[in-house]
């Protein structure tokens, strides 16, 4: 038979007096098999490097092992101490209890071995006299080891592999993947039921993809965990500095030496050296976990140890972490004391066992049970005890929710908090895998499962619903029979009609059916906002848009023409859009050269019709309605007898100004006018109102900027008016620039031409005289002119000149009352000029 061992520095344990493994096979699985954290052959604990870091077989200790097992078989196979209600209780009611000062933990001694302690070994001062006050909750798991109906684990090798081995596959990871401590926050990407509800209006004709996407992050793939190996022994927190660190010699087994009794005193904080960033680790696999063969005990143990502390907000990442490192301490079984020195006992041997034992004591514990053990771990990671983020800079709040690889977490808490002298020990994390995986079956399913491409929905007892499911403002539907949810498709139950998207929610507002594949026709749909019913043999109006919804549950599209009155036998005519299913209403429609006007209630109008008179002004609307067709013209223009008239969006005939809409690509907006009585659009005519004048063409536009008369019939002469571009009033008594042209309009707003002279002065007969071209009746500037035989030169400023000048070649002329002078001598200044035949002049 293999020797029994443990991958802990070469210790061996056994169970305590009280309790045991439940046999051999318990603890390994099977006779002959790998056991639950090691291989029980030495040649098969390679390390990553190689080498081997198992001490040689010793006989004598391994066998002295075997018999206590089975003695204790006898005893109690399933080696779990009860912790009863009632003394559950009572530790919990003692917790709440215990003061700081009485609490001072007490070394048990063991008479049987000797420990020396190293000079860099401190007794542990502050972990053997800390008092605290229990945080004993009551006790949320359902599951205790004394309850375990294990009448024994005793199965031979064939029956052990046969029930117990499963083919549950390790994540470990290869010997190139790195892995990282560096705490990063785990975002949980959950959405709410009524969340992201969207109605999804397409038919259930269309091949649209389910909407429902499973957005599932295995937990054991937690990028950014890289769990680092110090490189020195300088990285590692001294013993000094630690309250609890475990004593990482390894040359001899170590029994538990008795420890003075100390009186509670203040201990400072112990100091936590940080590590330099060393190489990362590589993940070398020693075992895959299918491997492994663990006993019901152990998976009893296991599922009470997840229970406590994922009731407690650790992560199943966490717990499968710790009982990676659980099973190698001890076979994950609670009242296991290490022989052959060290004083180890317990779920992560606690050494020496007196940290577990008084502390269970001074709070009304039993140290020997799973609870008991337990809630002296809870207490290590939320006081600050143990734990020290040194080789990992994992705080332990950190590391219970973390969901980093279970790989991961194995190795941060065997080098945060176990600390053995072999930082580096991946079978624990490939143990922890295991128990990732199995831990995955004891949790319920709740919610949203995909489950082979079909949806399913898990109340909180993990049960499937059926029927309707409300959330939030929405529903689903879930087969009574299937218990699949519905998507893209119909269900009518009492009369009511729903249809459910491909994300499963009952759509509600419009939808669009598929386009039929001969027609391209699509049905609309509408679906109450509220309780999800289609619309049926219904009218709705919404934001102003009005449908009609037939037996079908289809809006109407195109005409409809109402029952009849049974008084008068009219039918009204009314319409829909056949692309939007708009009942028109105030609204005109051209189809098929025919143009309709539909009133407020949606009925097409007919004949001629006076409006009533406004109570106000006297006011009366003029419209016009095919008797007939209902042909109607509304905002249009409307040419009958050489009348023309425009209805406005209100169908009424347009009266006095109007300003048509902007032109889209040039924003020109023409400016009209309608007889205030007859409505007549005036054309080819003059308009003056309130002093403005307007004139509106063949087109019926008033005119902006220059526009030429019609030539006078006797003298041929045509007139040049200007319109402003913005009010189209005509301009009278102003002079104007147009595109680098002045102009001068005179009261009838004509341009003027020739010869204009304006008295400044009329006693020195000062004036300005100005020339404006007859033909363009543009004014002249730097030019010379004559006017009846009368020579004048028109300056810069296109006034006539005056007096001496140079012009611009140099030579001078001479004006005398603006005339200019030839043929003449002239003294002027003082200075005789002879001016030529062309009014040049020089000195004389």
């Amino acid at each position: 038979m293999s020797h029994i061992k443990m991958y802990k520095s070469g210790k061996f344990w056994v169970s305590s007096a009280v309790a045991t493994l439940g046999a051999a096979a318990a603890l390994v699985g099977g006779a002959g098999t790998t056991a639950q954290a090691d291989a029980t052959d030495a040649n098969a604990q390679a390390t990553v490097d190689g080498s081997s870091d198992v001490k040689p077989d010793q006989t004598d200790a391994a066998g002295h092992v075997q018999v206590q097992i089975g003695a204790a078989m006898a005893q109690n196979p399933t080696n779990a101490t009860p912790a009863t209600d009632d003394t559950q209780a009572t530790a919990d009611a003692k917790a709440t209890t215990q003061t700081d000062a009485t609490q001072a933990e007490t070394v048990v001694p063991d008479a049987t071995a000797e420990q020396q302690v190293p000079a860099t070994q401190a007794p542990d001062a502050k972990a053997d006299t800390q008092s605290t006050t229990a945080e004993a909750p009551a006790e949320t798991a359902d599951v205790k080891a004394d309850t375990q109906d294990t009448a024994t684990d005793v199965k031979s090798e064939a029956d052990n592999v046969a029930t117990e081995s499963q083919d549950a596959t390790a994540d470990v990871k290869s010997g190139d993947q790195t892995t990282k401590t560096d705490s990063e926050a785990d975002t949980t990407d959950v959405k709410t039921d009524d969340q992201n509800t969207s109605n999804d209006v397409k038919t259930d004709d269309q091949n649209t993809s389910n909407d429902v996407k499973t957005d599932v992050k295995s937990d054991d793939q937690t990028a950014g965990a890289e769990v680092q190996k110090p490189t020195t022994d300088v990285n590692a927190p001294k013993a000094s500095d630690q309250t609890e660190k475990k004593n990482p010699t390894t040359t001899a087994p170590k029994a538990v030496t008795p420890a003075p009794v100390v009186k509670k005193t203040t201990v400072a904080k112990p100091k936590v050296a940080t590590p330099t960033k060393a190489t990362t680790a590589k993940a070398k696999p020693v075992l895959a976990a299918q491997t492994y063969n663990y006993s019901a005990t152990q998976k009893a143990n296991a599922i009470y140890i997840y229970k406590f502390f994922s009731a407690r907000g650790w992560s199943r990442n966490a717990i499968a972490g710790m009982l990676g490192n659980m099973a190698v301490e001890s076979y994950i079984l609670p009242d296991i004391t290490e022989i052959g020195g060290g004083g180890g006992y317990g779920l992560v041997q606690w050494t020496p066992a007196s940290k577990l034992i008084n502390w269970c004591r001074a709070n009304g514990l039993d140290y020997r049970t799973m609870y008991g053990q337990c809630m002296r771990i809870q207490y290590e990671f939320t006081h600050g005890i143990q734990y020290y983020p040194g080789w990992s800079s994992l705080t332990a709040s950190q590391y219970m929710k973390s969901k980093m690889s279970a790989f991961d977490l194995a190795m941060v808490f065997m080098n945060n908090y176990e600390r053995p002298y072999n930082t580096y020990q991946p079978n624990r994390g490939n143990i922890a895998n295991y128990w990732y995986n199995f831990l995955a079956s004891q949790e319920k399913k709740t919610g949203y499962q995909t489950e082979n491409g079909k949806v399913y929905y898990y109340d909180n007892n993990g049960n499937k619903i059926s029927g309707f499911r409300k959330f939030g403002n929405n529903i689903e539907y879930y087969n009574p029979t299937t218990k699949v949810r519905l998507q893209n498709g119909y269900v009518t139950t009492n009369g009511n009609t729903y249809f459910f998207g491909s994300n499963g929610a009952a759509i509600s507002g419009f939808r669009w059916g598929a386009a039929n594949p001969k027609t391209g026709y699509r049905a609309l749909q509408y679906y109450d906002t509220k309780s999800h019913v289609q619309f049926k043999n219904k009218w709705l109006t919404t934001n102003g848009k009005s449908y009609f919804f037939d037996g079908k549950g289809w809006a109407t599209d195109g005409f409809r023409t109402g029952a009849a009155n049974p008084k008068t036998g009219y039918r009204a005519l009314q319409y829909f859009d056949p692309k939007t299913r708009v009942q028109y209403k105030n609204k005109w429609l051209t189809t098929n050269g025919k143009t309709y006007f539909f009133g407020a209630n949606g009925w097409a109008t007919e004949g001629l019709r006076w409006g009533g008179a406004n109570p106000k002004t006297g006011y009366r609307a003029l419209q016009y309605f095919d008797p007939t067709t209902r042909v109607q013209y509304k905002n249009k223009w409307l040419t009958i007898n050489g009348k023309t008239y425009f209805f406005d969006g209100k169908g009424w005939a347009q009266d006095g100004f109007r300003t048509g809409g902007a032109n889209p690509q040039t924003g020109y907006r023409a400016l009209q006018y309608f007889d205030p009585k007859t409505r007549v659009q005036y054309k080819n005519k003059w308009l003056t109102i309130n002093g403005k004048t307007y004139f509106f063409d063949g087109k019926g536009w008033a005119t902006e900027g220059i526009r030429w008369g019609a030539a006078n019939p006797e003298t041929g002469y045509r007139a040049l008016q200007y319109f402003d571009p913005t009010t189209r009033v005509q301009l009278k008594n102003q002079e104007k620039t147009i595109d680098g042209k002045t102009y001068y309009f005179d009261n009838k707003g004509w341009a003027v031409d020739g010869l204009v002279t304006k008295v400044i002065n009329p006693t020195t007969r000062e004036r300005t005289i100005k020339y404006y071209d007859p033909t363009t009746r543009a004014q002249v500037f730097n030019q010379h002119v004559t006017v009846d035989g009368i020579v004048y030169y028109m300056n810069a400023q296109g006034v006539a000149a005056n007096g001496l000048i140079r012009m611009p070649d140099g030579s001078v002329e001479f004006y005398e009352d603006y005339h200019q002078v030839r043929n003449r001598t002239v003294t002027i200044n003082g200075k005789r000029y002879t001016f030529d035949e062309n009014g040049r002049g020089k000195l004389a």
